[in-house]
């Protein structure tokens, strides 16, 4: 008997009580009703065990009961997974992915501080083709914005994408994103070709890289699984993974020695400036000279002598020249 046959019986089991969910709203219904019944094999689980600290109590071990009352729970699990129409293959990938992110949660959550060099790198636009790889995603999703995806794609030096390319409104703008955040599509989203060599680099330098991004994981817990499963897949190198909108309080916070920071967005780039952190802004694609426009519009600061190097591939920065 293997996990397939496992699945397959609890399948069997569920449909002598009731037919499959369909709507959202009965797969919600159910799922509260499952969610209550873990709740109360839960408790029988304790019932097993002497987990009154403050009671006298005379229980006899019976680890065989405290299994059989695990798999009462397993079973919920299971068909909690089944509600929402997840294969065993779904629920043994999304455990190994979990992992990684526990695993990652530790150093994020339990490392105070890194010392020594380090360098902040952004994923998106910088280790991460996200303009492209979004429109792939909309043009297999979306069939009725292939009119503007073909323009955006035509258009090498038309960077960031907004609402406003595709003629949206701002719900509909929203629905699309929400669909793209929650569909698992950052996880197979293309690398750079540049990325993996330029981490290596600074890993033989003996600079920390801190991979710092402002993926809102706080409303798509997704996001982090599938930011850490992206890394894995296409083998890239690092030290540490962040999350903050605020990228260079972050950076202060937590860093003894920020070498250098590289993003794409201008606003993080006048932020690390402010803080007084060397910056390499990405303006990939040859847009430099149109997103150098921008930049220094966006700040009342003189531009020309802040500590910003515009650059439109990783290969350019000078890696050598921040290490010991």
């Amino acid at each position: 008997m293997n996990i397939k046959d496992v699945w397959s019986e609890q399948c069997d089991f569920d449909k002598l009580f009731r037919d499959s969910p369909e709507s959202f709203e009965n797969k919600s219904d159910v799922t509260q009703h499952l969610v209550l019944c873990i709740m109360s094999e839960l408790s029988e689980i304790l019932d097993t065990v002497q987990w009154k600290h403050h009671r006298k109590t005379d229980i006899r071990p019976n680890p065989k009961q405290t299994l059989a009352e695990c798999i009462d729970v397993f079973k919920y699990l299971i068909s909690i997974a089944q509600v929402w129409e997840f294969s065993e293959k779904d629920f043994f990938e999304a455990f190994w992915k979990k992992s990684m992110v526990v695993r990652q949660r530790y150093s994020e959550e339990w490392v105070k501080s890194l010392k020594g060099k380090s360098a902040i790198i952004d994923i998106d636009g910088v280790l991460c083709d996200y303009r492209n790889g979004f429109l792939e995603w909309a043009f297999n999703h979306h069939p009725e914005l292939s009119g503007h995806i073909d323009k955006l794609r035509s258009d090498e030096y038309h960077h960031v994408i907004t609402r406003k390319d595709f003629d949206l409104s701002v719900k509909s703008w929203q629905d699309i994103k929400h669909g793209f955040r929650a569909s698992g599509a950052k996880e197979n989203l293309p690398v750079y070709s540049d990325a993996k060599d330029f981490l290596r680099k600074l890993k033989e330098n003996g600079i920390s890289t801190v991979l710092l991004t402002s993926r809102p994981i706080d409303r798509y817990p997704n996001l982090y699984g599938d930011t850490v499963s992206w890394l894995e897949k296409n083998g890239l190198s690092y030290d540490v993974v962040w999350w903050a909108y605020d990228k260079a309080d972050k950076a202060l916070e937590k860093l003894s020695d920020p070498v250098f920071a590289v993003d794409d967005d201008p606003s993080h780039i006048n932020k690390f400036a402010d803080a007084g952190i060397k910056t390499f802004w990405v303006c990939r694609n040859g847009g430099m000279d149109q997103e150098e426009y921008k930049l220094h519009y966006s700040t009342s600061r003189d531009y020309s002598n802040r500590r910003i190097t515009s650059i439109e591939t990783l290969a350019d920065i000078p890696i050598g020249d921040y290490s010991d």
